[in-house]
């Protein structure tokens, strides 16, 4: 609701993604281990520091971990012990510019290519898929793209039936001061017409 109405702010500050992501893992191991679910993170040396918004980055990273674990289990689709390896490395971006990706991946039941674009829609539950047996009321994906969007970053998804999900965040090293001021002003003027009666 706060990003709707145009009242969520950017706190920039410099974050070292390797530390952020293994952070979220702590946090999330003791759900994995009721779920039976084994957390892994893969750190590239040469990532570097990014300028974003942490509380943010850290509420992106931990749902989409608490998400694979969810609906992973302790078996995989593969028949092997369920597994969330959280990725982080550097990448090149377009004109060269790098870029850092943070990667989720599981080898849970995965997502079906035509229903890919619906799991980010506000309350959106696959009907008759996993999200109906696992509950929950389908706002994480879609906070996680919004929180995406104001950090300048690509939310992207790549997952077939049967062959696990793998959700990847493309971070950019410094947020751009204008796109922040743009979004700014965006945001307020949304936030005016919510808040005009009907």
């Amino acid at each position: 609701a706060r990003i709707e109405a145009g009242k969520t702010e950017i706190i920039r500050e410099l974050l070292y993604p390797v530390d952020a992501c293994r952070g979220m893992l702590g946090l999330a191991e003791p759900r994995a281990s009721r779920h039976g679910v084994e957390l892994e993170l893969e750190a590239r040396p040469e990532v570097p520091l990014i300028e974003t918004d942490p509380r943010k980055f850290h509420q992106i990273v931990f749902t989409l971990v608490t998400n694979a674990i969810k609906f992973t289990g302790a078996e995989g689709s593969d028949g092997k012990p369920g597994r969330v390896v959280a990725r982080v490395e550097r990448v090149p971006g377009e004109g060269g510019t790098p870029n850092v990706r943070v990667s989720v991946i599981d080898n849970g039941p995965g997502i079906d290519p035509a229903d890919q674009q619906a799991i980010f829609d506000r309350f959106n539950q696959l009907e008759g898929g996993h999200e109906r047996r696992h509950g929950g009321v389908g706002l994480g994906l879609a906070i996680c793209r919004d929180l995406s969007s104001l950090l300048q970053a690509d939310l992207q998804l790549v997952s077939e039936v049967g062959q696990g999900a793998m959700f990847s965040v493309l971070f950019p090293l410094r947020l751009d001061i204008s796109k922040l001021e743009e979004s700014r002003l965006e945001s307020r003027f949304r936030g005016t017409l919510t808040r005009q009666p009907v």
